[in-house]
């Protein structure tokens, strides 16, 4: 991909918030509302939404291919959880099954190449509520940890949506080793 990423002016960042990690960023964010996250991994994440956020409505949304029993192993981590739905399958695909303005929030953490992270956010950001936000995992250009340098497109979509969608920052999240969050909300939303 390596293309330039282009600068964000400054009044997409005025209302920006830095914060020391991604829980604090989850005690921020509205509570009792219906959120998604797409990409569990192991589901530690969704234990903390569970219980920051105190979710109406959790859905967990992954391929589940990580390893034979990677579906199983979530689902009975959060049986009999009823506030909790799991959903398998391509996550911009199943997110495109729920009606817009849905959730009041989307962590997005599945596929990190610019195409598959494009096509979770042109999905995502119609099935957020109008004051709902959109939140990124791993906005950094490269996972130095791979056996071979990867590139991620996560930056680069980020400020696609600030710049053609009018999306803000509102949250930046660090990470010990930038592995960042960064938590987008429409401009112009109070609060």
């Amino acid at each position: 991909m390596t293309k330039a990423i282009p600068y964000l002016p400054q009044e997409y960042l005025d209302n920006c918030k830095v914060l020391s990690n991604r829980f604090e960023m989850l005690d921020l964010l509205p509570k009792n509302g219906t959120y998604a996250e797409v990409g569990v991994l192991h589901g530690d994440y969704s234990e903390e939404i569970l219980k920051r956020c105190n979710p109406e409505r959790l859905y967990l949304i992954d391929l589940f291919l990580m390893y034979d029993r990677h579906y199983e192993d979530i689902k009975n981590k959060f049986y009999p959880k009823n506030n909790v739905n799991i959903q398998e399958g391509f996550s911009w695909e199943v997110l495109s099954e729920f009606p817009d303005k849905y959730f009041d929030f989307i962590y997005i953490d599945a596929g990190h190449s610019y195409k598959d992270v494009k096509r979770d956010a042109m999905v995502a950001r119609h099935k957020i509520k109008d004051d709902g936000y959109l939140i990124f995992n791993d906005y950094i250009l490269y996972n130095n940890f791979a056996k071979e340098v990867e590139e991620f497109g996560v930056c680069y979509v980020v400020h696609e949506l600030c710049l053609k969608h009018d999306y803000e920052f509102k949250y930046l999240a660090l990470h010990p080793y930038l592995f960042n969050d960064v938590c987008l909300r429409k401009r112009g939303i109070d609060g």
